[in-house]
């Protein structure tokens, strides 16, 4: 309950994992608001977990982004940031 994967309409395929050791948990303080074979929108919440559980854990709550795909696209810009939900910032761009 602690990663979601994603493929967009054009084939890209992506990780989202939400902290670190955080598989260790199994699956506890997370919920996942969609399913496997889900279609989702931008914006539409995916997954949410309880901060202050993983904080007393001393779980980091770093998330990453990972491309495990990028289907013949071209990478044209990465940004490696902090970013928080509600943001509107670029991460990834590709052609």
């Amino acid at each position: 309950k602690h990663a979601v994967g994603i493929i967009t309409d054009d084939g890209i395929e992506v990780l989202l994992h939400v902290g670190l050791e955080t598989v260790d948990l199994l699956g506890e303080g997370f919920t996942l608001h969609v399913k496997e074979n889900d279609y989702v929108d931008i914006g539409e919440l995916l997954i949410s977990f309880n901060k202050k559980l993983l904080e007393e854990k001393g779980i980091s709550l770093m998330t990453m982004l990972v491309l495990l795909n990028q289907n013949n696209h071209n990478i044209i810009a990465k940004n490696y940031c902090e970013t928080r939900i509600g943001d509107d910032q670029l991460i990834l761009e590709y052609k």
